[in-house]
């Protein structure tokens, strides 16, 4: 099994949404689809129905500082204060994703003016500790949905209103790019930093959402 692949959350944003995290051996383009099977060799998905336990795999988490629930896409949807709220899910060897990943969910912003982390393990990109992260950047840079790796990101196109939208990466180690969806539809990487190639480190840190 090479890939995974997750529903969640999001990070210290505005945010609400649902989405999943799962190990699958191969690269179909994600459906945006309101209800669908879960992909065989799920590791991990968090559907947000009232409480924040992992249905696939027991990487259950915990809210911080008020995290909530709200109606989402497909039943309800985690909900974030835009400040310091958020689900932590401690470190588990089979969140420690190195060779390929998948990151698919839906999500919908709530204010256009600050960053909505979705996921994130390993904190700040530039310690060259990150393992994975995903995120829509603030307006400076262009609110792009953007994969966050170990010393760099890549970046794709704008997210710049309230509806929801189905967001996918999938991310092999040692590839020049990630492959980014949104609402079904594969879309180009528009910005670059860091290594000129995909560095999956396997982080000991917990997994955030929101």
């Amino acid at each position: 099994k090479s890939i995974a692949r997750l529903q969640v959350g999001t990070l210290t944003s505005a945010l609400a949404l649902n989405l999943l995290v799962s190990l699958i051996t191969a690269l179909p383009a994600p459906a945006a689809t309101n209800c669908v099977s879960p992909p065989s060799g799920l590791v991990s998905w968090w559907p947000a129905e009232g409480n924040t336990l992992d249905v696939a795999d027991g990487n259950n988490g915990t809210v911080v500082n008020g995290a909530g629930y709200a109606a989402g896409k497909v039943g309800q949807a985690f909900a974030f204060n835009g400040t310091d709220s958020y689900v932590e899910v401690p470190d588990s060897p089979s969140l420690r994703l190195t060779n390929e990943l998948t990151i698919e969910g839906w999500v919908r912003r709530r204010d256009l003016q600050v960053e909505d982390y979705i996921i994130n393990k390993g904190g700040d990109y530039t310690r060259g500790a990150l393992g994975y992260g995903l995120t829509i950047t603030v307006p400076q840079y262009n609110s792009a949905l953007a994969f966050l790796f170990a010393g760099g990101y890549r970046s794709s196109i704008s997210i710049t209103d309230l509806e929801w939208h189905h967001v996918a990466v999938v991310a092999r180690h040692g590839d020049v790019d990630p492959v980014f969806y949104v609402d079904g539809e594969q879309r180009p990487v528009v910005s670059r930093r860091g290594p000129a190639r995909l560095n999956l480190y396997a982080s000991v840190e917990p997994v955030r959402i929101g």
